[in-house]
This record gives C-alpha cells, structure tokens and sequence, in this order.
C-alpha cells in the first residue's frame, strides 16, 4: 500500500528543476569539437564563387532568389561540407504575448549543436539548429528543438556574409525524470490502453509544430540573412561584437500548428498536454501565431572532419539527454529566459497551472470510455492527483 505521505513527496520532487533529478546526463563525446578547444581545424583553401554562379543569388537584387536549386536535408550531403562555422551564441527572442512587442522575451539556446556547414564554393549543405531544456513540473525536462527540414543557401568567407533559405519545424519531447513515479503510473495504463502507442518520451516521437514565414502560411521556407534584426531591440548582453564572435546573422519564423498524431486519439491528446505545458513553463515560444527571431554569431570558419561532423549531427540527431551547458560550465537551469533589461520570466515554475492541465488531460482521458476510467482510477498515484494534490485539504488524506 503506497502511503499518502510517500505520494506527496513523489509527486513534488517531480517538480523539481531538472538539476539532480533527470537522468545522468551523457556530456558530449570526444569526436565533437566544442567551443572550448583551443586549435580549430586547419581550413582547406577557400574558392568561393558558389554565390556569383547566378545573378539571382545575389544581394543585390531586390531579395536574393535560391528558388533554382533545391532544399537538402541535413543528413542528405554530409561528404560535401569541408568548412563549418560554430554557432557561439544562437540568441532566440519572441512575445511572452503574441503581438506585444513590450512583452518580448530572450534567452540563449544551447551553445554545443548549432552550425553551418558549407563547401570551398561557399555553398551551404546543412544548417544544425540548437535545442534548449526546460524543467518541466511533475514531468522531469523537455527539451525543445528548431529542428531544420531543409536548406540551401550560400556564404561569403571574404566578406563574412551568408544569404540562406530554411525550413523547419519544431520539436518537444520529454526526457523524463529517473524513476518519476507519475511517468511510470501513465506509461503503464497507457500501455493497458493503447499498446501500440508511441508517446513523445524521446525525440523519436516527438510533438511536432509547424511552422512557415511570417505572415505566409503557404510558405514553409524563410530566409537567413546578415546582421541582427534591425526591428528588434538587441540588449547590450545579446550582442557579441566584443566578444569573439565572427559575424551575425539572423532569421525570423512564425509558428503554425501542431501536427495531428494520428497514430490514435490518446497519443494525439497526449501530444496536446506536453504541447500546452511546455508553453506555459517557456513563456509561449511554440503558441501558433508566434513569431520566433533569433540571432547567430558564430566563430570563425574552421575545416572538417567528416568523421566529427557526421558523430555530432548523430549525436544531436538522437539527442540523448545530452549535457547542456555553456562554454564555462553554467548550468542548464541557469540559462533563463528574461525581460530586456535582464528580468527573469518566472512562468518556468507555474504548478498550479500545469497541475490544472494535468488533471483536465486525465479528466478526459476517463471520459473517454470505461476501460480508460477503471484503469485510471485504479492507480492510487492518479486518485491522489484527481483527487487531493493541490486541494486546500489534504489532511483528511494523510490521517
């Protein structure tokens, strides 16, 4: 018999930040060069000239046209890319709410994923987009990706200059707590339920969001172009100039919708219960309508090795609950998501709301017909949910 005293405990550690609580966090293998090696790659002779193959790609029309060459996947041309540029800093910004710019809010995805590979010619082959953790309550930690789906593009070493075209869409799954006792008691009803679901507990199956240019649905490629955004306030701490970065560039998307799972209603509505949570505790960065900015400052240009290239795209292709942390060690949970002026954004930690999600999620998972609801309300994890966590009386329950 689990006693209620034992519930309690379970259930509030699962809302504990990710630190000490998640699983042991595999640090990044010794074929990925980081940031803090001291000897780049030597880089092979630079061409150029991929840029200047039609006059279509260039700046100087009204907007450079890549429509004559196709969109590549990551994976697709990994034997073609010899030079690489590391994203040091990809400093994301979007509205805590959509269409208010005073509500505009910034932080720093992972410094250790994101590059830009492209050949001698200048011509881009993949683009790595980074990933950032969020504590998730009673969850453990979701990690949430712009997760590239094509590109083509090209750079200018002479001038540090790139024009690209992306198309993405984004990614959230959860890496749940070791042992969390509420992962277990859904997994095993959902099991009982619907046996053959696959639920977004790693990037595999993860919860995917559509999204396309800015007030363009039907467009699902955006460009990448040079320099910050000149529309957006860049606080003094978001911009890296002085601080050994090699150029900037920036890109603008607007999110859709979720994409339907259509393996089943319960895997569907599950996607929308991690969807809504990851919302509420990121400040709305996947909410439909919302418009994601982000700048790249990366480091000089340096050569490749297939071998590192093609570990790390795999590494972060499967995503593991890798380590993240920046380049001196700060930890994940200290990478926050703040006001212009520096101001943390405290809706990471909303329980009262997630609690509510949570319950409204098993409420209609049942309603949905009677081998959900006996299974559910067999579970005295799930009874004590439903039925006292979070209530104003819970001492009729721990007598």
């Amino acid at each position: 018999m689990i006693s209620a005293q034992s519930l309690i405990t379970a259930i509030l550690v699962g809302t504990l930040a990710v630190e000490g609580f998640a699983p042991k966090s595999i640090v990044s293998s010794s074929t990925t060069r980081l940031f803090a090696e001291d000897d780049p790659l030597p880089l092979p002779p630079w061409k150029g000239g991929f840029k200047d193959s039609n006059p279509d790609f260039k700046y100087d029309q009204v907007k450079p046209d890549l429509s004559s060459i196709p969109m590549t996947k990551n994976l697709d041309n990994m034997d073609k890319i010899t030079r690489m540029q590391k994203i040091r800093y990809p400093e994301f910004s979007w509205f805590q709410k959509i269409g208010d710019p005073a509500s505009r809010v910034y932080t720093v995805f992972a410094q250790d994923v994101s590059r830009i590979g492209y050949d001698d010619d200048g011509r881009i082959w993949s683009l790595i987009c980074p990933q950032r953790a969020v504590p998730l309550a009673f969850f453990g930690c979701a990690f949430v990706e712009v997760t590239v789906t094509g590109v083509r593009g090209w750079v200018d070493e002479e001038n540090m200059s790139v024009y690209a075209d992306v198309s993405v869409e984004g990614n959230v799954w959860i890496e749940p707590a070791h042992g969390n006792p509420l992962i277990k008691a859904l997994t095993k009803i959902f099991k009982l339920i619907d046996p053959l679901g696959e639920f977004p507990f790693n990037k595999a199956n993860a919860v995917k969001v559509e999204a396309h240019q800015v007030g363009k649905p039907y467009k699902a490629e955006w460009p990448m172009v040079n320099g910050t955004d000149p529309d957006i306030f860049q606080p003094m701490n978001r911009r890296h100039y002085d601080d050994g970065a090699y150029s900037a560039y920036n890109l603008e998307v607007e999110m859709g919708s979720k994409i339907k799972n259509k393996q089943s209603s319960l895997t569907d509505r599950f996607d929308d219960l991690v969807l809504e949570l990851f919302n509420l505790h990121s400040s709305g960065i996947l909410l439909p309508g919302q418009r994601v900015s982000w700048n790249l400052w990366p480091t000089a240009p340096e050569g490749v090795e297939i071998e590192e290239w093609e570990g790390h795209a795999e590494k972060w292709f499967n995503s593991m609950n890798i380590k993240h942390e920046y380049p001196d060690g700060t930890k994940l949970s200290d990478r926050l998501i703040t006001t212009y002026d520096g101001t943390e954004i405290d809706s990471e930690f909303d329980r009262e709301g997630s609690l509510a999600l949570l319950k409204e999620f098993l409420l209609d998972i049942m309603n949905s017909g009677p081998t959900a609801a006996a299974e559910l309300a067999n579970d005295p994890l799930i009874d004590f949910v439903m039925n006292y966590l979070g209530e104003k009386r819970t001492t009729d329950y721990l007598k």
